[in-house]
């Protein structure tokens, strides 16, 4: 008897086969569901890397809703983008941990101030948004508005809304907490004289941070001087013009500077 060898994709059955388990099973390990046991997991992972199985995301999404796919969205009117050592790491994360789990991330630059989420896109739909915007909590509550046409969980990074909104979870950093850190440690060394160094687009972390600070120098009641420059976007040179500028205009010693 002559035995044909299969061709075409590798399915599910077929990595149920060699793993000796069902088919509900294979696909409970691929979307992380719970009811099998560490040593079935490993069984199925093997029979998939054996088989250099792939999961054809187009025929699941069809027949689940889902699109395996995370939209980031970075309103940014400088448009300095991934340029911006922050924007990058959050990037990083979200590519990293999305992937483990099976999911793409979709990247989206916004320079605008107002929104459409139909042009933004309208390529490809997706499972959740994750926003990081600059301007203040009133052009971020339009956005979101726009963004809620979409249905889906909405989180917010680094920033904040007014009021509350539905499916929308907001990750922040204590930014009252640090601006107190800073002052105490800078003045713990004498330092009197600061200059706060800030890009002219306003993000609401930078902003609340220098607020922070000026109210935690004045609560520690010592002689002290804060000063606020604008440089016209973070980049190195950007930065120094706006120093330099600074310094010839208004030139007191300075002990420490902060920035982002």
């Amino acid at each position: 008897m002559i035995l044909k060898r299969k061709t075409g994709p590798v399915q599910l059955i077929d990595v149920a086969k060699r793993a000796g388990v069902s088919k509900s099973t294979v696909s409970n390990v691929l979307n992380s569901r719970p009811g099998f046991s560490e040593k079935t997991r490993r069984k199925v992972e093997k029979a998939i890397a054996d088989l250099n199985y792939v999961t054809d995301k187009a025929a699941s999404s069809l027949r689940s809703s889902k699109q395996w796919t995370v939209s980031y969205l970075i309103r940014d009117t400088a448009g300095e983008f991934l340029s911006d050592t922050v924007t990058a790491r959050i990037t990083s994360g979200l590519s990293e941990t999305l992937s483990e789990r099976g999911y793409d991330l979709q990247i989206q630059l916004c320079t605008d101030k107002v929104l459409n989420p139909n042009d933004i896109f309208r390529r490809r739909s997706t499972d959740a948004v994750v926003l990081t915007c600059s301007g203040t909590p009133s052009e971020t509550n339009t956005i979101l508005s726009s963004l809620r046409q979409m249905n889906v969980p909405i989180i917010l990074i680094k920033n904040k809304c007014i009021g509350a909104l539905d499916d929308l979870a907001i990750i922040d950093q204590d930014d009252c907490e640090a601006g107190r850190l800073i002052v105490e440690h800078l003045a713990s060394r004498n330092a009197r004289n600061f200059w706060y160094i800030s890009s002219k687009v306003k993000w609401y972390t930078l902003e609340g941070r220098f607020s922070y600070i000026k109210k935690a120098l004045a609560d520690l009641d010592v002689d002290s001087r804060l000063r606020l420059i604008r440089a016209d976007s973070e980049s190195y040179h950007d930065v120094i013009r706006a120093v330099m500028a600074f310094a010839e205009n208004d030139p007191p010693p300075l002990n420490a500077a902060s920035l982002r």
